[in-house]
């Protein structure tokens, strides 16, 4: 029951904190709405802290602001704008990122870059410090890659990895790799993303207590990801599985 109860916990968060009795703000929306003004304020260092904090506190309704945070005058804003995103970006980010691929700081471009991977599961190469040429071939083989993400479309590998079978066998890099393809699937959503979160959770909670420890951070991911693609009864029948 401890254990339903904390996975209950966790499918919360990622449902988004309630509000308050009454209809009163609570301390987390009041906190989101704070750093959401820093991030437009005069200093540079108050944006950039405001972009960082919003970030910790996985804000997604901040998102359409760290994007606007992404054309910033400073570097140090953009970049903690790029980091944030990976936790509080969807669809709305990519086309921004990718373009910030191009930043002439090349923290920003490389902050870009890993957010890019974590939203989408994808992984291309790509390095900020090479010769101009080399960065721009890189930059546009990740713009390639996401065109594949257009009409709503989810991550192809994400999608695959996420919904194999229950025997599948899990090696010891696989939930790892499963974390990351359920994170992704949460961000970004699209057809079949709440299906093979749901199988993925299943699989997960049927692995024997030897290999239950280290799948953890893939079932975190699982209940969070379900927690944002909430509708169509995913996040009931998720809970239903944890009984």
């Amino acid at each position: 029951m401890t254990r339903t109860v904390t996975l209950f916990t966790a499918l919360a968060a990622g449902l988004g904190p309630p509000a308050a009795a009454g209809g009163e703000v609570g301390p987390y929306a009041r906190q989101v709405a704070e750093q959401g003004a820093r991030l437009r304020s005069a200093s540079a260092r108050d944006r950039a802290g405001a972009a960082e904090a919003l970030g910790f506190l996985r804000a997604r309704a901040a998102e359409g602001g760290l994007v606007v945070a992404l054309r910033d005058p400073q570097a140090p804003v953009r970049r903690e704008a790029a980091l944030a995103l990976a936790w509080c970006g969807g669809r709305e980010a990519l086309e921004p990122l990718a373009a910030a691929l191009d930043d002439g700081d090349w923290s920003v471009a490389q902050a870009a870059r890993v957010t890019l991977e974590n939203l989408t599961g994808m992984d291309s190469p790509f390095d900020a410090l090479a010769a101009p040429r080399v960065r721009a071939d890189q930059a546009a083989a990740w713009r390639e890659r996401l065109a594949s993400l257009r009409g709503g479309l989810s991550p192809r590998e994400a999608l695959e990895l996420a919904s194999a079978g229950p025997g599948e066998p899990l090696d010891e890099e696989a939930p790892g790799r499963l974390a990351t393809a359920l994170r992704a699937l949460g961000a970004l959503g699209g057809e079949g993303a709440r299906e093979a979160a749901l199988a993925c959770l299943r699989r997960l909670r049927a692995l024997p207590p030897a290999r239950a420890r280290s799948a953890e951070p893939a079932l975190r991911e699982a209940i969070r990801a379900l927690g944002r693609l909430r509708g169509g009864g995913a996040a009931p029948e998720s809970l239903e599985s944890l009984e």
